[in-house]
């Protein structure tokens, strides 16, 4: 990384600026170079990059523990939406966190400000976050967004961190601005109905924010609105949910309202007009939907957005439903049903899981579409037994990662974890810090952190590996797929939710209930038995190449049902809507009917 490009950043210009008592000059150039490491991620360091840090971390906390340097209120606010920017560079030093100067603020005045920019998931030192809030709600709830920026919690004092961190949701907390889909999707990852209450919140206070909005609907019960983020080929939302929406296209009139930034990769062809939908401004641009006539929105993926968040607690049209695109409830939106499948599902446990009434498809509602890669049988030619990690930032938790060092420590081979990390690596200069907080644990040696990759060598990556294991509590289904589809034995970790019973629900369909585990032992051990047991894993793997995936995945995907539930819902919406009933509506006792 050529440094100069960092802007202009001198120890002894910044220390003629203080004592000048130009503060707002100082403030000016730390946020000048964190904006730089905002935007370019470092994938490794070399010598003068690590120099650069390390001069910039202890100038900044120098000059913010000095009691006369004072943060201008404005600057504040940029300060502490680079929380996660200041907590990530000073992991990158031997400083590792700011515990040593949050103990010298707290003992000064003028504190607040200072503590809140430097106070992250990585401190010892645990704040209560009712006394954050007490002092300055606007400020404690931009901090509290922030947290959610880390991007992993994978060593056991982030994780408990972060699990204190969503069990102290102030009762104060009000949707301020549009990142606040981070803490709404993040929440959902670490399954324990630690998503309730704050999505609760959120959805409480967005209804308020839009109680004298008025929608028209003049509804025209042949026309549906499809409202999501990512409807192209690449990914994960289109894939699951394309069949869906195909079956629909012969018999309603479709919209697709994109959200956020348009793309030119969006995908047309099902539809009859394309729509917008972003904020402009920090406002909600709602002029596509405030005078419509859709009779029904579906809604694949609330929570990828902030958009598709503030819309779901909108009534757009007389009937809302939301889908598996991102598979968790909305805990109290403007959400009529949820679309489940009847083999991942636990019925009993419908209102449990979803504050929607939960209707049920046969199968597992997630029809895959076929991956679009030529096979090329590419061997293992390491000397370690390489294990595929699909698991993107989110789902690599201390948890995990424990197992993941059982299985080091038991093996009888080398083996090495490749994690594939999506995206989340390169927000706010995670990349590096997760990749030594994850060495901290497994031993540098023993896994890879792959940065963002193309489609291609992804799933050439994961060609090379011996064998995939899914994550827990949240874990995959469109990878799941790309690893049966890669004959590679894949190990599932079922919970009792979708996104931790999708990958098992795939297994039993192909037959492979033997690579399902429901705790850590089964887990561990199974994956050991594959690693040391080659006849065993051989066999597996002689299973899957003998399935036709065709015939049991890919073809048998149940989209007839999905038009079949559509028109139920339609007709009988009203009548459902008196009943008060939740008990989940299975599509396939209609059909016998």
């Amino acid at each position: 990384m050529n440094i100069s490009k960092v802007g202009s950043f001198n120890s002894d210009e910044l220390m003629k600026l203080y004592l000048n008592k130009n503060y707002d000059q100082i403030t000016q150039k730390f946020i000048e170079v964190l904006v730089y490491y905002k935007n370019n991620t470092l994938f490794k360091m070399d010598d003068s990059s690590y120099y650069f840090i390390n001069i910039f971390v202890e100038n900044l906390m120098y000059f913010f523990t000095k009691p006369d340097y004072i943060v201008r209120v404005d600057y504040a606010r940029t300060l502490i939406d680079l929380n996660m920017v200041i907590s990530n560079l000073v992991a990158m030093t031997r400083l590792k966190n700011t515990d040593t100067y949050i103990e010298i603020l707290q003992n000064q005045p003028n504190n607040y400000l200072k503590i809140l920019i430097l106070y992250s998931a990585r401190n010892t030192i645990r704040i209560n976050i009712k006394e954050l809030f007490d002092a300055n709600i606007e400020f404690g709830l931009r901090w509290y967004l922030a947290y959610f920026f880390i991007g992993g919690y994978v060593n056991e004092l982030m994780y408990d961190n972060f699990i204190y961190h969503l069990k102290n949701i102030d009762e104060r907390f009000v949707p301020m601005h549009y990142q606040i889909h981070v803490a709404y999707q993040i929440s959902s990852y670490y399954g324990d109905g630690l998503d309730k209450k704050i999505k609760g919140k959120i959805n409480e206070l967005i209804k308020t924010m839009f109680k004298n909005l008025t929608i028209n609907n003049s509804h025209n019960k042949k026309k549906i609105a499809v409202i999501t983020k990512r409807w192209n080929a690449r990914s994960s939302i289109y894939r699951t949910c394309y069949g869906f929406v195909e079956s629909l296209k012969d018999n309603y009139e479709l919209t697709l309202i994109n959200t956020g930034e348009p793309y030119p990769e969006i995908e047309k062809g099902l539809f009859n007009e394309v729509k917008n939908i972003k904020f402009i401004n920090g406002k909600l641009d709602l002029s596509a939907v405030i005078d419509n006539d859709y009779m029904l929105i579906y809604y694949p993926d609330i929570g990828l957005g902030a958009e598709s968040i503030y819309l779901s607690n909108l009534r757009i049209a007389p009937i809302q439903i939301a889908g598996y695109g991102h598979p968790v409830s909305t805990y109290g939106s403007e959400i009529d049903y949820f679309i489940g499948g009847e083999e991942v599902e636990f019925a009993e446990l419908a209102e449990e899981n979803y504050a929607e009434r939960l209707v049920l498809l046969p199968g597992n509602a997630s029809p895959p579409a076929l991956p679009q890669y030529e096979i090329k049988n590419i061997q293992n030619k390491t000397d370690k037994f390489i294990i595929s990690c699909s698991w993107g930032a989110m789902k690599i938790n201390y948890p995990m990662l424990q197992n993941l060092k059982k299985i080091i420590d038991k093996s009888e081979k080398k083996v090495l974890f490749r994690i594939y990390g999506a995206s989340g690596p390169t927000r706010y200069n995670c990349f590096i810090p997760l990749k030594n907080e994850i060495a901290s644990v497994l031993g540098i040696e023993n896994f890879e952190l792959i940065r963002n990759v193309n489609y291609n060598t992804y799933m050439s990556l994961i060609e090379e590996s011996d064998i995939s294991i899914d994550s827990y509590p949240y874990g995959g289904y469109n990878t799941a797929v790309d690893m049966v589809y890669l004959r590679k034995p894949l190990v599932a970790y079922e919970g009792k939710k979708f996104f931790n019973r999708s990958a098992s629900s795939l297994l039993r369909i192909l037959g492979l209930e033997e690579l399902i585990t429901h705790n850590d032992e089964e887990y561990i051990n199974l994956i050991l038995k594959l690693i040391n047991e080659d006849e065993y894993r051989l066999n597996i793997i002689k299973k899957l190449n003998e399935i036709d995936l065709n015939k049991l995945i890919f073809e048998e995907v149940h989209t007839k049902e999905f038009k079949i539930m559509i028109d139920y819902l339609i007709k009988n919406h009203k009548t459902l809507q008196k009943k008060k009933s939740k008990e989940p509506i299975f599509i396939s006792k209609l059909k016998k009917k």
